[in-house]
């Protein structure tokens, strides 16, 4: 089947179906990262936040600011973001912070470079 890269909503990481013991949310809450370009998306995930820490976006962020397709500090407030957190620039990203600049992000590259 074909997939077609399209528009992607974004729910709040507090946000669950499942009801679980909260004590157990960092066993079942991992970091990830959804980015687009050129009618694809790039997508990163990390362990679970017990095992991990809170400071894999570092390495997610390292990872995706190195991809060529990336489009780099100026672009978007997303993508300045997403170079701080690389930096380590202020606090760690977690998955409610990541949320708004991917959404920048993403619409910004909807509205200039998404060939419709």
């Amino acid at each position: 089947m074909d997939i077609v890269a399209g528009d992607y909503a974004t729910v709040s990481p507090f946000y669950s179906d499942a009801d679980f013991d909260p004590r157990l949310f960092q066993k079942v809450t991992a970091p990830r990262l959804i980015y687009s370009f050129n009618d694809s998306h790039y997508v990163a995930r990390g362990i679970s936040l017990e095992s991990g820490g809170p400071a894999q976006y570092v390495g997610i962020t390292q990872a995706l600011c190195g991809q060529g397709f990336f489009r780099g500090r100026g672009y978007s407030t997303g993508e300045d973001y997403f170079d701080d957190k690389r930096r380590r620039i202020g606090n760690n990203a977690t998955n409610g912070t990541v949320v708004k600049p991917s959404v920048v992000a993403h619409i910004t590259y909807m509205v200039l470079d998404a060939k419709f």
